[in-house]
């Protein structure tokens, strides 16, 4: 199999789908608990106000979480998305939730958060191509691929990273939409 060619998962999930054309919203309250032990946050109570869309956006967020990138890599993904459609809520969410629940370091973050990158091999190559994917609306060259790939990204990582754009435009979307309130434990002080 070429490094081109989709790979298939170890991961099996267990839990019944969420069935979108009857979303199910005990079950999508049960999964956003799992989810979010400590306190489903402001923006996905707010997205609850269409359970279809939070049903699909739950589970991409599930899916995504037994991926290629780790979470603080996601994470930074997510960040860049919400620097990049300029949303208040994300950033200072992404932020807290960056240095305070996954130990990135702040130094990180801000670096991210000002555009530039943060110093460490792996991050600045994530961070460079989702601002790769952002810039070019996901039309990466053939020769551009194959440098990202050069450097350890594989071509299944960057459709992980298409993946959490995707996740993460829903998001800050909504969040602008509805001008979320920042949680109180969210704000950066």
């Amino acid at each position: 199999m070429s490094s081109d060619e989709p790979e298939s998962s170890a991961h099996t999930d267990v839990r019944p789908p969420l069935d979108g054309t009857r979303p199910d919203e005990a079950a999508l309250h049960a999964r956003l608990r799992a989810i979010f032990p400590n306190g489903v946050p402001n923006i996905y109570r707010m997205m609850l106000r269409n359970p279809r869309v939070m049903a699909g956006l739950v589970a991409m967020k599930e899916c995504l979480a037994g991926g290629e990138l780790t979470e603080a890599e996601r994470c930074l993904v997510a960040l860049e998305v919400a620097n990049y459609c300029e949303c208040s809520y994300c950033i200072v969410a992404l932020s807290h939730y960056s240095v305070h629940d996954l130990g990135v370091p702040d130094a990180v973050v801000d670096a991210a958060a000002k555009g530039a990158l943060p110093g460490e091999a792996r991050l600045d190559l994530v961070i460079g191509a989702t601002r790769a994917l952002l810039a070019s609306r996901g039309k990466l060259g053939r020769a551009e691929l194959a440098r990202y790939r050069e450097r350890g990204l594989s071509f299944a990582q960057i459709l992980e990273i298409i993946g959490v754009i995707g996740e993460y435009t829903v998001a800050t979307f909504s969040a602008n939409l509805d001008r979320t309130r920042i949680d109180p434990e969210y704000r950066l002080g």
